[in-house]
């Protein structure tokens, strides 16, 4: 019963074998006071992973209210805190503090806290100094220059309230738009109407409807401007093409296959088939009558006079 009970909390993962290879150990654990520990630490919240970028006092109260009832020996803790909590710039300091392993916890946390709070401090310097720089670039999109915007500010205000960063964000927003007279007058005055806390988030969905909206007429512009299958025609040389009836281009070298001809095509033809004009020419009605002449002598001779001609 006491073996599955340590099994199924993940919080001795590291004891337990230590414990298992050393019976009297084994024994140790399964007595009430062990059992007690066990059970009020596997109630406890798990902390967070650390890395450096959050508050260290909130992780350190964290870890050693839940770890420090489980083992008496440091060294099991620091074994315990670099495999499961620390990651990323937090674990590369961490393991950069000398004999960790044969220090008290108490002493590595000291001195961890103070490289710590140098590091930080360099970052935190150089945060506020990128985002007092950060200007938008000519042709960068609003949205991509604001992402740069909250990342700097977040890393050199981390301590500042709500309402202050939303200032500092809605400083940095309308000088980027101040090119646009019309639209930052339009932000002047919704700025009024908009508490100081909500003044970024609000200014900020104004200006990317805008720019969503100048990004959608352009492409229909482009759309117009295009032909229908979306591709530009061309010819080689539109000077030795000529025009026909339609009004469209065609290629002077083309053949007629109806008549023969050259420069058309057979569906704009116009020549009359050999055959049908051969059959009109036989069905012809004749329209002229019989000619009627006449034989008179006149001065002694003797003339053909056409009387009707038909």
């Amino acid at each position: 019963m006491s073996t599955r009970i340590v099994c199924e909390h993940g919080i001795l993962q590291f004891l337990i074998p230590f414990c298992w290879n050393n019976s009297y150990l084994f024994q140790d654990c399964l007595d009430s006071s062990c059992m007690s520990k066990m059970m009020k630490s596997s109630a406890l919240p798990e902390p967070k992973t650390f890395d450096g970028s959050g508050e260290f006092g909130e992780f350190k109260r964290a870890f050693l209210l839940k770890y420090q009832q489980v083992t008496d020996g440091d060294d099991e803790l620091v074994a315990i805190l670099e495999e499961k909590f620390l990651k990323g710039a937090a674990k590369t300091l961490f393991q950069s503090l000398p004999k960790r392993y044969e220090r008290s916890l108490k002493a590595l946390f000291e001195d961890f806290e103070k490289k710590l709070r140098k590091r930080q401090g360099d970052r935190k310097a150089e945060a506020l100094n990128e985002f007092e720089e950060l200007k938008k670039k000519q042709g960068q999109k609003m949205w991509e220059y604001l992402l740069e915007v909250e990342k700097w500010s977040r890393m050199a205000f981390p301590e500042v309230g709500d309402e202050t960063l939303s200032q500092m964000r809605t400083t940095k927003l309308m000088k980027a738009v101040r090119e646009d007279d019309t639209l930052h007058k339009m932000l002047i005055m919704k700025r009024f109407e908009v508490p100081l806390a909500q003044q970024y988030e609000q200014l900020k969905d104004v200006v990317l409807q805008q720019e969503n909206e100048k990004l959608r007429e352009n492409g229909l512009k482009k759309g117009y401007g295009s032909s229908p299958r979306g591709k530009k025609e061309t010819r080689e040389n539109p000077a030795k093409e000529s025009h026909n009836r339609e009004g469209g281009f065609i290629n002077p070298n083309r053949k007629c296959f109806r008549c023969g001809g050259m420069g058309h095509m057979s569906r704009q033809c116009t020549s009359k088939p050999v055959q049908n004009v051969k059959a009109r020419e036989e069905d012809a009605v004749k329209s002229v009558g019989a000619e009627i002449v006449e034989i008179v002598e006149m001065l002694g001779q003797r003339r053909r006079i056409v009387i009707d001609s038909g």
